[in-house]
C-alpha cells in the first residue's frame, strides 16, 4: 500500500476515509500563511526604509532566511510528498538559511560582497530545493506554486552570486523583489491549501448525510 495513503477513523468509528499526502499537507496552511505574512512585511519594510545601510539590509535579510529556512525545515519533515532527494535538499537547504541568517543577525556589520554572496547562495538554495520539490511531488496542483517560486529563487540567487558587490542600493532593490514576491506566492499558496482543507473537512460530512426520503 503507498505511503501517500492513511485512514482516518470519525469518532464514532463508523467510517474511514482515505487521507493522502496533498490533504494532510494542507492541514498546515497556516504554517505557510504566517510565512508568506512576515516575508511581504518584511520586504514593504525594507522598501521604505529611510537611508538603508548595510547594517539594516543584513538584519532584514537574516530575518528572512531564518524565517525561510525553518519553513523548509518544517516541510522537510512535515510533507509526506517530499521523498529522497527532494527531502533532503528541503532539509539542506533549510539548515544552510538557518545558519547563514543567525550569522548575519547576529554580525549584521559585514561588507557587501559577503551579504550578497551569502543570501544569494541560501537564495539558490532554497529555490533549487523549491524545484526539486515541485518535480517530486505527488499533488500536481501544488507543483504551479512550488515551480514559480523555485525559479524566481533561482534567478535571484543567481543574479546576487553574480553580482555581490555592485551596490547597497541594487542590493536593497533584489532583496525586496525577492521579499514581495517569495511572500505573495506563499500567502496565495496558504489560501490554496486552506481552501482544500475545508473541502476536505466538508466531503465526509456531506457523505455521511442520508438521502431524503421520497415524496
Amino acid at each position: 500500500m503507498s505511503d501517500d495513503i492513511e485512514y482516518s477513523a470519525y469518532p464514532d468509528d463508523s467510517q474511514f476515509v482515505r487521507e493522502s499526502a496533498p490533504d494532510r499537507l494542507a492541514r498546515h496552511w497556516a504554517v505557510l500563511l504566517t510565512v508568506g505574512v512576515i516575508t511581504l512585511a518584511l520586504g514593504v519594510t525594507l522598501s521604505f526604509w529611510p537611508r538603508e545601510t548595510v547594517a539594516v539590509a543584513a538584519v532584514l535579510l537574516a530575518f528572512q532566511l531564518v524565517l525561510a529556512g525553518c519553513a523548509q525545515l518544517f516541510v522537510a519533515i512535515a510533507s509526506p510528498d517530499l521523498r529522497g532527494a527532494a527531502r533532503a535538499a528541503t532539509a539542506l537547504a533549510g539548515a544552510a538559511a538557518v545558519v547563514v541568517g543567525v550569522l548575519l543577525l547576529f554580525s549584521p556589520l559585514q561588507t557587501l560582497t559577503f551579504i550578497g554572496w551569502a543570501a544569494g547562495l541560501c537564495v539558490v538554495a532554497v529555490g533549487l530545493a523549491d524545484l526539486l520539490g515541485a518535480m517530486s511531488s505527488s499533488a500536481r496542483r501544488h507543483r504551479g506554486w512550488r515551480a514559480v517560486r523555485g525559479v524566481l529563487g533561482l534567478a535571484i540567487g543567481i543574479f546576487l552570486v553574480a553580482n555581490p558587490d555592485r551596490s547597497l542600493g541594487l542590493l536593497v532593490v533584489i532583496a525586496c523583489v525577492w521579499l514581495i514576491s517569495y511572500g505573495a506566492i506563499t500567502i496565495v499558496a496558504a489560501l490554496l491549501l486552506r481552501s482544500e482543507h475545508r473541502r476536505a473537512q466538508e466531503s465526509p460530512k456531506s457523505a455521511g448525510q442520508a438521502p431524503p426520503a421520497p415524496a
